[in-house]
C-alpha cells in the first residue's frame, strides 16, 4: 500500500480538514482530507482536538484517501475513542491537518491556527485513555466545583481549612474528602497529565468558549477546571492537597492563568503571556514566542510571524527587535533573565533568551507595579540596531563599578542540606549574610541620613514594601520585619547549635533527625518561638509574619548584595563580579549591570541600587553621560 502523499495548499488563506470515517472495535481508522477556506471556518463546519503529542515518534498508522498515513501511537489511540459508530466526524488535528514535515507549510499554518480553534463548532481535549481513577476524579472535580461555588456565594470571605475535611460543606449537601481520600489523589494525578503541562494547549484551551475535556470515554466541560481554579484559590489550603511531588498539579496553574483571559490588559501583553505560561513545555523553543502570538492582540509585537526556517538565534533576536521598534521600546530589557541560567553563547546579551524560565523578570512589575521605578526619569530611549540587527546601540548614564563580588543570598538557608554537626558548626552562612550586608550598609553614606537598617531594608526587599505596606510608617513595619527575620536566624541557629551537642540517641535527635520532614520542623524551630514572644507584643507583625518571605527571601533569591564605587548598596544579579559596570539607560525603569568587553558590553541584568531608582541620577547628572553598544 502506497504512503500518502500532501497536496499543496493554494495559499495561507486555506487549511485542511481531516473526516473521520465510523468505525469500532479494531475496525481500520480511515479519513479523507478536504480544504477549507478560512472565511468558511467561521461556520463552525468541524470540531478542533487538542491533545498532547507524547512521543514524536509515528510508530502508528491510519488510512487516509486508502493509503498508509502514519501517526503517532497516542494520536490513534485519540481516534479509535473518537470516531463514531454510526457517522463520520469532521475534526480540525494538527498532526494530520498540517504537512509536519514541509517547514514551509508549518510556518504558513501556524498564524491561522487560532482561526481555526476560535472558529470551530467545538474543541475537544484529549487527556489520554481512562484509568483506575479518572471517571471518578471527572466526576470529583464537577461535584467539587458546583458546591464550592454554592459555598462561595454564601461565605465570600470565609475560607475552609483542612479541619472541614471530613466534614459536610456549609449549606450543601456534599461531604469534604478526607486528606488520605482517592478522591484527591485522583484528581491530582488527573490534573498531572502530560496534556495540562504542554504550551501549545494554552490556545487551544482558551480561544474557543465551547470546550470539552474528554478522557477516555468520560468528558466534562472545561469550565469546570476554571471554576476549579479560582474556587481553590479562595479557598487556598485545600491546594496543599492537589500537589505532585510538593508542586501545585499543573492543571490548577494552567487554568488559573486563563481565568478572565482576554479581559485584563495582561492578557493583550505579548512579553507578558510568555512569563505567564513559561511553566508550559514546548518540543521546539522557537514556540515560546509562536503559541503565544495567537493569544493576544498585540501590535507592539510587531509583524512577527512563524518561520521554521530560521534558527533560534534569528527568531529570538528578530522578535526583541520588533517589539523595541513597536512600542515596547527598552521594556524589552527587563525581562533579559538575570540569574545563572543564562549560559547560552547563541543570543545576543540584550535579547530575552526565553528557553530559560524567568526567575523573576522585569524587576519592578512581578512583585510591583510598574510603574513605581523610574531610574531615566523622562529620558527618553534612544536606540540604534547594529548589522543584522544584532548589537544594540543605547545612551545612558555610567554610575560607577561593583566594587567587589559583594554576598551572595544563601541558596539553602540557615543549614547545610547533609545536618552534619561539624558542617553545621562551621556554617553560619545566612548570620554572615545579615553581618556582612549590615557592614556594607554601614559604609554607605547617604545624604538623606537614613540608618543602616533602613537602606538594608530597601535593597533586600527591592522596595516591595511600599506597596506591602503602604501607610506612612510603611519602612518602619519593614524594618521590625527585618529585625524579626535576623533574630529568628539568630536564636534557631543556636537551638541548632544545642540540638547537635545532644547524643544521636536522644530521644530529640531520633524525633528530628531521622524524618523527611526535618527542614519544616527546623523551620518552625527557628521562628516559632520568636514569632510568638513578637505577636504578644505587636499584633500587626504577627499578622504579616509570612510577609518575611515575600518581603525578603523573594527579592533576595538568586541575587547578591554588594556596594558600588560610588557608595550606594546594590542588589545584583548573581553572576555579577567586581568591575561590572553600573548604568541608568534612557527609556528604562531600573538600572542595569554592564560588563565591558573588547567588542561593546554585555548586559548581565537589571539591578536595584538604592539611591537612583527614582530618577535621582538624571536629576544630579551623577556619572558620566554616554553611548554603549550591547552584544
Amino acid at each position: 500500500m502506497e504512503s500518502f502523499t500532501y497536496p499543496t495548499l493554494a495559499d495561507t488563506n486555506h487549511f485542511r480538514v481531516l473526516t473521520l470515517e465510523c468505525g469500532r472495535g479494531d475496525d481500520p481508522i480511515k479519513c479523507h482530507l478536504d480544504v477549507l477556506h478560512t472565511q468558511d471556518a467561521a461556520r463552525g463546519q468541524y470540531e478542533a482536538v487538542s491533545y498532547a503529542w507524547g512521543s514524536s515518534v509515528r510508530s502508528s498508522y491510519i488510512l487516509c484517501h486508502n493509503e498508509r498515513l502514519q501517526v503517532t501511537s497516542t494520536l490513534r489511540i485519540a481516534l479509535a475513542h473518537l470516531r463514531s459508530d454510526t457517522h463520520a466526524r469532521k475534526l480540525w488535528i494538527d498532526q494530520i491537518c498540517i504537512n509536519q514535515g514541509d517547514l514551509r507549510e508549518r510556518s504558513a499554518q501556524v498564524p491561522i491556527m487560532g482561526t481555526i480553534y476560535r472558529c470551530a463548532a467545538r474543541v475537544v481535549v484529549w487527556l489520554g485513555e481512562k484509568d483506575d481513577t479518572s471517571d471518578a476524579a471527572l466526576t470529583f472535580a464537577s461535584d467539587l466545583c458546583h458546591n464550592l461555588s454554592l459555598y462561595s456565594s454564601v461565605h465570600r470571605k470565609d475560607q475552609l481549612g483542612l479541619s472541614d475535611l471530613g466534614r459536610r460543606i456549609d449549606g450543601t449537601d456534599f461531604i469534604l474528602p478526607a486528606e488520605q481520600s482517592p478522591d484527591w489523589t485522583g484528581l491530582a494525578r488527573l490534573l498531572n497529565r502530560e496534556w495540562f503541562q504542554r504550551l501549545w494547549v494554552v490556545q487551544e484551551a482558551a480561544l474557543n468558549p465551547n470546550t470539552i475535556v474528554c478522557c477516555g470515554s468520560s468528558q466534562v466541560p472545561w469550565s469546570v477546571f476554571i471554576q476549579l481554579s479560582m474556587h481553590l484559590d479562595r479557598q487556598s489550603p485545600l491546594i496543599s492537597l492537589l500537589t505532585v511531588d510538593g508542586k501545585i498539579v499543573p492543571g490548577l496553574h494552567l487554568a488559573g492563568s486563563l481565568i478572565g483571559f482576554g479581559h485584563t490588559q495582561d492578557a493583550r501583553d505579548v512579553l507578558k503571556m510568555i512569563v505567564v505560561f513559561s511553566k508550559q513545555l514546548v518540543t521546539d523553543p522557537r514556540d515560546r514566542i509562536y503559541a503565544i502570538l495567537s493569544l493576544v492582540d498585540d501590535s507592539k509585537g510587531g509583524s512577527v510571524t512563524a518561520n521554521y526556517e530560521l534558527d533560534i538565534r534569528n527568531v529570538y533576536t528578530s522578535f526583541a527587535h520588533q517589539c523595541i521598534e513597536n512600542g515596547y521600546g527598552l521594556n524589552v530589557l527587563h525581562y533579559v533573565e538575570t540569574g545563572d541560567a543564562r549560559q547560552s553563547p547563541d543570543v545576543p546579551s540584550w535579547v530575552p533568551d526565553w528557553r530559560i524560565r524567568p526567575h523573576a523578570r522585569e524587576l519592578g512589575t512581578e512583585y510591583i507595579s510598574r510603574e513605581i521605578f523610574s531610574a531615566s526619569q523622562s529620558k527618553p530611549a534612544t536606540f540604534e540596531f547594529g548589522p543584522q540587527g544584532e548589537t544594540l546601540l543605547l545612551k545612558g548614564r555610567m554610575l560607577g563599578t561593583q566594587e567587589s563580588h559583594g554576598i551572595l543570598f544563601p541558596t539553602v538557608p540557615f543549614i547545610d542540606e547533609n545536618l552534619h554537626v561539624q558542617e553545621f558548626k562551621s556554617q553560619s552562612s545566612m548570620i554572615n549574610f545579615f553581618d556582612t550586608s549590615m557592614q556594607f550598609a554601614r559604609s554607605c553614606h547617604y545624604p538623606t541620613q537614613e540608618s543602616a537598617n533602613e537602606i538594608l531594608c530597601h535593597t533586600f526587599s527591592r522596595d516591595y514594601y511600599r506597596v506591602a505596606y503602604p501607610a506612612k510608617d510603611g519602612l518602619a513595619s519593614a524594618v521590625d520585619l527585618l529585625n524579626l527575620y535576623r533574630e529568628s536566624i539568630r536564636d534557631g541557629v543556636e537551638i541548632l547549635r544545642k540540638y547537635f551537642a545532644t547524643p544521636e540517641d536522644s530521644w530529640i535527635r531520633r524525633r528530628f533527625y531521622d524524618t523527611s520532614s526535618l527542614r519544616v520542623r527546623l523551620w518552625w524551630l527557628l521562628h516559632l518561638n520568636h514569632i510568638i514572644r513578637r505577636a504578644e507584643e505587636r499584633p500587626d507583625i504577627a499578622e504579616n509574619s509570612q510577609a518575611i518571605s515575600t518581603l525578603f527571601a523573594a527579592n533576595l533569591r538568586g541575587n547578591r548584595i554588594v556596594t558600588t564605587t560610588m557608595g550606594f548598596l546594590a542588589n545584583v544579579p548573581s553572576q555579577s563580579i567586581a568591575g561590572d559596570e553600573i548604568w541608568v539607560l534612557y527609556g528604562c525603569k531600573t538600572p542595569f549591570i554592564l560588563r565591558q568587553t573588547p567588542r561593546g558590553h554585555l548586559l548581565i541584568g537589571e539591578c536595584f541600587v538604592h539611591g537612583i531608582m527614582y530618577g535621582e541620577a538624571i536629576e544630579q547628572e551623577m556619572g558620566v553621560e554616554s553611548d554603549v553598544v550591547l552584544i
